[in-house]
């Protein structure tokens, strides 16, 4: 395991591990974390995965973890950046460090989304999202849908103006740079969800990627149901696609929702990522 900086597009340096192999690796994996979530989050299934034989990178995108390099009322950022400048820059870098394995991302809730931002995403040879969706807010059913439209109009942009920053911790959420956590509020309350500050559709590089894309959604997982899920993998719309659902019973648990997959608790389950992969 090796900490590291690597350059997003537009230079800015992102924190970043490195998990490899003992020999030389079956593949490469990116491991796009979700919103908030700092890549030590991910470390002992990266590690399990680097025992898979995998090389591995996980990195924190700017404004969050190892990547706040200022203070969080300061922090610059645009939600597009963790798409267009950090996972692209990461892409770049293992292309640039290793030829021969096959490229593939792992891609947590908006970590799968990124990925459609990348203009260099055809060097991917395979997709696995993560409890990935669509973040619309209009397509949750009641009582959660109410509640979301509530923190998009009224909560988050309120405690934005009273703070400099989204202090998300009061809300379920994570700490947020307002650049960042604004541009996503715009994301989140657009039907279309991924788009530009004029609400246009951001889709060039959707469309254009062809990977074999596997999405892995849990039934109790309130944050990603089924409607948002499928209504991202419309976004990619020439890629084939399959979908595995997952009981939290199958791992013996209560739940897992839409963070649990990552956790050791859910090792027995994480060799279904392995299919996604090949």
């Amino acid at each position: 395991m090796i900490d590291l900086d690597i350059p997003a597009r537009d230079g800015f340096p992102l924190a970043a591990t490195l998990f490899e192999p003992a020999g030389r690796p079956r593949g490469v994996v990116q491991l796009n974390s979700a919103t908030g979530a700092p890549r030590q989050y991910y470390r002992r299934f990266a590690a399990w995965l680097a025992g898979e034989g995998y090389a591995v990178v996980t990195y924190d995108y700017r404004g969050v973890g190892g990547s706040l390099r200022h203070p969080i009322e300061q922090a610059p950022g645009h939600v597009r950046d963790w798409g267009e400048q950090d996972a692209a820059g990461v892409l770049d870098w293992i292309i640039g460090r290793w030829t021969g394995p096959a490229l593939s991302v792992i891609g947590h809730s908006i970590g799968g989304q990124l990925v459609g931002l990348c203009d260099n995403n055809g060097a991917y040879a395979a997709y696995v999202g993560v409890a990935a969706q669509s973040g619309y807010w209009a397509l949750w059913d009641e009582p959660r849908r109410s509640q979301l439209r509530h923190n998009l109009f009224e909560v988050e942009p309120a405690l934005i103006a009273e703070h400099g920053y989204l202090p998300g911790s009061r809300i379920g959420m994570a700490d947020l740079p307002a650049g960042i956590a604004s541009s996503w509020n715009h994301w989140r309350r657009s039907p279309a969800y991924v788009v530009d500050d004029q609400g246009r559709p951001l889709r060039d590089h959707f469309v254009t990627f062809r990977a074999p894309m596997s999405f892995i959604r849990f039934t109790d997982d309130a944050t990603a149901p089924q409607a948002n899920v499928r209504e991202l993998m419309s976004f990619y719309s020439e890629a084939p696609k399959t979908v595995v659902s997952i009981e939290p019973a199958e791992a013996g648990l209560a739940e897992i929702g839409h963070f649990g997959f990552f956790r050791e608790t859910c090792a027995s389950l994480w060799p279904r990522v392995l299919d996604g992969l090949a």
